[in-house]
């Protein structure tokens, strides 16, 4: 990487950052890094254009990155029990759960039905909407590695790809029925007159308060006191695998079992790792060491990073070779997130089922980020608590699936059991969790 990719791409992150407190309309829809480095991969695509000097050393950034970005999931954030998660925030656990698990079996079928017998696909292409839409462009980044292991390398173009139209068509489709909801329920709100301060002005503060509270003589103690936690919490992911890499030789020792952690990446772990040392910080009293706000900086920071440099890095060729299962992919994916979105979310958590359901239905559809702006968009006061209720669920969520151990798992699983295996155990998991919320929540209006 040289100094001028460095500043560049540095300089993109910022702006993203900058541009997601701004109230301009476009990057509501689309956020600006990801607009962006789509404006780089295209450069980067055009014959006679020049620009590689911009983004050397990029598509290295995305593999490390990403244990940034799970190692602050939860660093830094009140855990409590899970008995209080699933009283407050029940019905959103299900049904998070029920669109993720059943992301995996409209996969696995379309690919077995179509992708592999027509198209001559992959089988691994089975995991592609949940790894694209729930997990969104910075598990298909962290990935990476993972897709060209098990020689499936153009699915991660294929899945950054989806990964991006799952965030345009999310957004879109959930502000417009987030309109509709709204003019059934309410009269428009009036739009406020009040002159915004020019652009250049609101950056110029944005970078002041940003390196006051970051950066500033002092604070930067502080800030490099957060830096080393988290990668205390990510060195804790690697030693998880180590651990769990030497108990699986044990037991193949003894037993035939798969190799199977070996191509774990190590990004999940390192989001064990942080709530390891949360809680570790906790216990010993020194929960105190660890500063919100910065941890999240950092998180944010780190995520713009795997979105820019993922996306501009990407190869197009593997999305024009395969176009027709790409869009076979990304129409299934979202017909299936709207459906249940409309279909379960009401009959499960009929109270505010529509702001309550819509922050998990922009999930979905492509990050944690969609998904909040969604929640506000509908909610601005939040009176259903969807933010808390979605937080909250989180932490009995991203542990598993949405980037979770057995998204990273997913493929590996499909390559050792097949297609028909991890239909039959993912259709399991989907109706397991639609059995419970029936039973938990159908009637109680929780």
């Amino acid at each position: 990487m040289t100094i001028l990719s460095l500043l560049i791409l540095l300089t993109i992150c910022s702006l993203g950052l900058f541009f997601y407190q701004t109230n301009i309309r476009l990057f509501k829809f689309v956020p600006f890094g990801l607009l962006a480095a789509i404006s780089i991969l295209i450069l980067l695509n055009l014959e006679g254009m020049s620009v590689d000097r911009a983004t050397a050393g990029w598509s290295a950034l995305p593999a490390i990155m990403i244990n940034v970005v799970f190692a602050t999931l939860f660093l830094g954030k009140k855990l409590i029990s899970p008995r209080k998660i699933w009283n407050f925030a029940g019905p959103q656990i299900v049904f998070g759960q029920t669109l993720a698990w059943g992301q995996y079996v409209v996969g696995i079928a379309l690919t077995a039905l179509v992708l592999v017998p027509v198209y001559n696909m992959s089988p691994l292409a089975g995991a592609l909407i949940e790894i694209s839409f729930e997990g969104g462009h910075g598990t298909a980044a962290g990935l990476q590695d993972l897709f060209i292991e098990l020689d499936f390398a153009e699915g991660a173009d294929l899945a950054l790809g989806l990964a991006t139209v799952g965030i345009v068509v999310g957004l879109a489709t959930g502000l417009i029925m987030s309109a509709i909801a709204s003019s059934r329920k309410t009269k428009p709100a009036a739009v406020s007159t009040k002159q915004q301060k020019p652009l250049i002005s609101l950056f110029g503060t944005f970078v002041l308060q940003t390196h006051s509270q970051f950066f500033a003589r002092h604070t930067i103690a502080r800030t490099l006191v957060q830096v080393s936690l988290v990668a205390i919490a990510i060195a804790i992911g690697y030693l998880l695998k180590y651990v769990l890499l030497q108990a699986e030789n044990l037991l193949r020792l003894l037993f035939d079992t798969p190799q199977i952690v070996e191509y774990i990446p190590v990004f999940p772990l390192a989001m064990i790792g942080g709530i390891v040392l949360q809680i570790t910080l906790n216990t010993a009293g020194l929960k105190s060491l660890l500063h919100g706000k910065t941890i999240a900086f950092i998180g944010a920071l780190a995520l713009e990073i795997v979105i820019v440099a993922a996306i501009a890095t990407m190869s197009l060729t593997s999305i024009s070779n395969n176009l027709e299962p790409f869009l076979l992919l990304a129409v299934t994916g979202t017909i299936w997130s709207v459906v249940v979105f409309l279909v379960l979310a009401p009959r499960i958590m009929s109270t505010h089922w529509f702001e309550r359901g819509i922050g998990d239905f922009g999930q979905s559809m492509g990050m944690t980020a969609t998904g909040l702006l969604l929640m506000k968009s509908a909610d601005p006061s939040n009176r259903s608590q969807a933010l808390e209720r979605f937080g909250y669920k989180q932490l009995l969520f991203e542990p598993i699936v949405g980037g979770g151990l057995f998204t990273a798992a997913s493929m590996i699983f499909i390559a050792r059991y097949g297609l028909g295996s991890m239909f039959i155990f993912t259709v399991a998991v989907m109706v397991f969790w639609l059995i419970l919320g029936f039973v938990c929540f159908g009637r109680s209006r929780k």
